[in-house]
């Protein structure tokens, strides 16, 4: 059974590549199947705004499915399709668009990013949903894949960057205003709160299945990491936050942070008590020199210490789950409100002419 944050993230971040693809490829194009002969610059730009259409309608299936179905089946089906789909207008670009007058710069741009997020999405740096594979994991293992991950996710964004830098270069350099945007990119911003999330869940969970084996020293080990890094991601996310408006998604990232760290701060102390309860108990039971007084003061402490434990886990589990839930409406709303998707596509480049 897939614990409720798998299934929240598992519909919310699927839906994340669906908008950012939907978003990024609104501003790029695919190329016609058979040579074509530009008019004029404006034309061969209009290009890429004409085949929204085509783009929307190709990730309408993927959207659908997601909402649909949670089965990995079906999820892995629509996944593959949309890789198809971006690796088909590669290879349409680089087979048919010779550019324009021969400069490939705008053509070559986009294949980059657009052959970036194919990786991605195959090694699924994107999809960030395996807690349950993750907290398997060694704390070691850990650190690095978290390392790999952000290497990538960072390089991605310096790849947009540097695609949007290029798009708008090419439209000044033939007099066509494109649509760019050169300001921080708000799927990148969400990118950094949202990896934050899932890295304090991963160890959440990692914390919490240690618990559940009843070892109490790679518990405790793992408790004091989770803190540490918590301490790392408030830092990063406070920084992140630079140029957002809308700080809702900051403001629930820090609260869910301080939730988890809470709670595993009574879930630790009433464990730990537990454990070492039970250690002191089987130790009297060794003990034939222990008199009947005695044994039964530990027995009763270990019931004690016992009945608190498995009476909070389920409370403190519970309290996390809903924090879960709100974090995810709060992620919800964020990109409903922020992510603007244009759909007349006659917008995207404008002749300086016709700007006076």
């Amino acid at each position: 059974m897939k614990s409720i944050r798998q299934v929240l993230n598992e519909k919310k971040l699927l839906r994340v590549v669906l908008v950012f693809l939907t978003q990024m490829l609104f501003y790029t194009a695919v190329a016609q199947d058979e040579k074509n002969e530009y008019r004029n610059e404006k034309a061969y730009i209009d290009d890429f705004g004409k085949n929204e259409l085509y783009i929307k309608e190709s990730l309408a299936e993927y959207h659908k499915s997601i909402f649909s179905s949670l089965s990995e089946e079906r999820k892995a089906i629509t996944l593959t399709k949309i890789v198809n789909k971006l690796e088909k207008i590669n290879s349409v670009l680089i087979n048919h668009d010779e550019g324009l007058k021969g400069d490939v710069t705008l053509k070559n741009a986009f294949v980059n990013l657009n052959s970036k997020t194919v990786e991605l999405l195959k090694n699924r740096i994107l999809i960030l949903e395996d807690y349950a594979e993750m907290s398997n994991k060694s704390l070691a293992e850990l650190d690095f894949i978290f390392s790999e991950k952000e290497k990538a996710i960072t390089e991605y964004y310096k790849i947009i960057s540097d695609f949007e830098k290029t798009k708008r270069q090419f439209g000044l350099k033939y007099k066509v205003l494109i649509r760019a945007y050169m300001k921080k990119n708000i799927f990148e911003y969400f990118t950094i709160e949202n990896y934050s999330y899932y890295k304090v869940g991963v160890i959440d969970q990692k914390f919490i299945k240690l618990i559940n084996e009843n070892k109490k020293e790679e518990a405790m080990v793992c408790f004091n990491y989770l803190n540490k890094m918590s301490d790392e991601i408030l830092i990063k996310i406070e920084q992140n936050k630079a140029d957002i408006v809308d700080l809702s998604l900051n403001e629930i990232n820090k609260k869910y942070i301080e939730c988890i760290r809470t709670s595993n701060t009574l879930m630790n102390a009433y464990f730990t008590q537990y454990i070492d309860s039970n250690k002191e108990l089987q130790l009297a039971k060794k003990n034939e020199n222990l008199s009947i007084e005695a044994y039964n003061s530990i027995v009763k402490n270990f019931n004690e210490k016992k009945n608190t434990f498995f009476k909070n886990f389920p409370t403190i589990q519970n309290k996390k789950q809903e924090m879960v839930y709100e974090y995810n409406s709060i992620k919800s709303k964020f990109l409903l409100n922020n992510i603007e998707l244009e759909n007349n596509y006659k917008t995207y480049a404008t002749g300086f002419d016709q700007m006076k």
